[in-house]
């Protein structure tokens, strides 16, 4: 394919085809990312045919393409983690108006910001380039892998904090921080 963007995160590459492929930070060498310019023509391997955007995921390696047994685990291992309510950790790599994408394990799922920790709601509400490349805590809330959707959560209710809030009484007063203000 043709390279028609690159950034520091991705290079993504004219397939001719009804979607772009994507070579992101991870497959590629930063000798690499400094090397390939606009116009150039690239050979790359398919490493999945379709992302949650509709991109073709590449990779320079012909040894990364997972075979089908091999993204079957990794769909596993997010089911296994949603049942389980386990914390993945993951990196931010993209920030859009709805959201957050986070990639881990190579797969990356969208983390909405109605299901954004305060802590990092107030991050994004400062300054939004300094949270790519952070490293965060989610658990899975939704797995579709035959929509090829993977859905992340950080607003997790602890049970001491339920148990907490269960003892609270009508006309009690507190002290406290305001952490965000929505619409």
């Amino acid at each position: 394919g043709e390279v028609v963007s690159k950034t520091d995160k991705e290079i993504v590459l004219d397939l001719e085809a009804k979607s772009e492929g994507i070579l992101s930070s991870n497959q590629i060498t930063p000798d690499q990312l400094n090397t390939v310019k606009l116009g150039d023509k690239v050979t790359a391997y398919v490493v999945s045919p379709e992302n949650e955007f509709g991109q073709v995921i590449l990779s320079l390696n012909p040894q990364q393409p997972m075979q089908a047994t091999q993204k079957g685990r990794i769909w596993e291992k997010f089911i296994e983690a949603q049942d389980k309510k386990s914390h993945l950790k993951g990196k931010i790599i993209d920030i859009n108006k709805g959201g957050l994408i986070v990639e881990i394990q190579h797969s990356r799922g969208f983390l909405p910001s109605s299901q954004i920790g305060f802590d990092l709601l107030n991050k994004i509400t400062e300054e939004n380039s300094d949270l790519i490349g952070l490293d965060i805590l989610v658990t899975v809330s939704e797995v579709d892998q035959k929509g090829n959707r993977l859905i992340f959560n950080q607003k997790i209710i602890s049970d001491d904090i339920l148990k907490n809030i269960k003892k609270l009484k009508d006309g009690q007063k507190f002290t406290g921080k305001i952490m965000a203000i929505l619409p």
